[in-house]
């Protein structure tokens, strides 16, 4: 999803909730140092232990799925979220687009994320979000041709300065059709989707980013997505595999109430049989008009996640009011249901 498209249409064309524009965190001494709300517990386990608990598992439990979301605003709107669900969040997921934040990566909210023992997650951005998303100045060639390495460089450093893991979803749901790097928009190809994703991460690596996850995302498939193998740049170039996907009811007239398997089952078999890395749920939300909000969150996320899904390892929401109310507390019961979900079995 990306924040900033008010008009889209048809979410299995790309057009679904998404691009926010980004409202930079203003941290104050609380923030930087993540003393106040940090519990002794999740200081301790840290990012590294985040990541660490999603891959280990004991006889008697299998691995750990850790749970965050996007919340737009402040600091302040984050705490809120994680007071309504009481309980941290491990996640803390935002957007970067390359032609609106000329700085660059936020490090000073990555270091407060890190600091609160949570994993800063970065869904970054060849465009100018403002403009739509025909705009060729941001075609994939012209990256692989080396006209963004300056500005390339210059985040892998800020990113390598991080003090532990960030995840970076680079140019995601690129089998759409929203965005200027989508495949055949702007002149675009799968093999020039490809060519981009590798010289970036050659550049990261040169620059010493190691601590930098990379999360390639495709939108779950339907009708004008193109096929996702056509962009697939392979296991070395990558650290995790995404999905994206939300049930969008009745709220929206690319939506229809889907259950969590009609959204996500046929996208996570192809990806399973594609890669062997883990995979993220990168961003998803739910409509409360067309069916019972509630029941879809428990039953999604509760035995059918573990059961059927036990390669994802993380559930990013998309907690914002959009095309439908995708928020968790979009109702008393939503947020019970989520409050319930995200603190026992597999998130526990």
């Amino acid at each position: 999803m990306s924040q900033r498209h008010p008009d889209r249409k048809h979410h299995l064309l790309g057009h679904h909730p998404g691009h926010h524009h980004q409202t930079r965190h203003h941290l104050g001494r609380r923030e930087v140092f993540g003393l106040a709300a940090a519990t002794a517990a999740g200081v301790a386990l840290g990012a590294a232990g985040l990541e660490r608990s999603m891959t280990t598992a004991t006889a008697a439990s299998r691995p750990r799925v850790l749970f965050g979301a996007w919340v737009p605003g402040s600091t302040a709107a984050w705490d809120e979220v994680e007071h309504k669900l009481d309980r941290r969040l491990d996640i803390e997921h935002w957007y970067q687009g390359w032609g609106v934040e000329e700085n660059g990566f936020d490090l000073d909210r990555a270091r407060a994320v890190r600091a609160r023992g949570g994993i800063p997650m970065v869904t970054w951005e060849p465009w100018d979000y403002r403009r739509g998303r025909n705009q060729p100045a941001y075609r994939l060639k012209r990256i692989v041709a080396g006209r963004f390495d300056a500005y390339i460089r210059a985040n892998a450093r800020q990113m390598a300065a991080v003090n532990g893991p960030v995840w970076l979803r680079f140019a995601h749901e690129m089998n759409g059709r929203a965005y200027p790097w989508s495949i055949g928009v702007n002149g675009n190809s799968g093999r020039d989707y490809i060519r981009a994703w590798r010289r970036i991460v050659r550049i990261f690596r040169a620059q010493g980013a190691t601590n930098v996850r990379f999360i390639w995302c495709p939108l779950v498939p339907g009708p004008g997505t193109s096929p996702i193998k056509r962009s697939f740049p392979g296991d070395k170039h990558i650290h995790y595999v995404g999905m994206d996907g939300y049930n969008a009811g009745r709220e929206a007239d690319w939506g229809g109430w889907l259950s969590f398997d009609e959204v996500f089952r046929p996208l996570y078999r192809q990806l399973r049989r594609m890669s062997r890395r883990k995979v993220i749920i990168a961003e998803t939300g739910c409509a409360e008009r067309g069916g019972n909000k509630a029941t879809w969150i428990s039953s999604a996320f509760g035995r059918r996640l573990a059961k059927h899904y036990p390669a994802v390892r993380a559930v990013v929401w998309f907690n914002e009011p959009r095309e439908a109310d995708w928020r968790m507390e979009s109702s008393s019961a939503s947020l019970t249901a989520a409050r319930r979900a995200f603190s026992s079995g597999p998130f526990a």
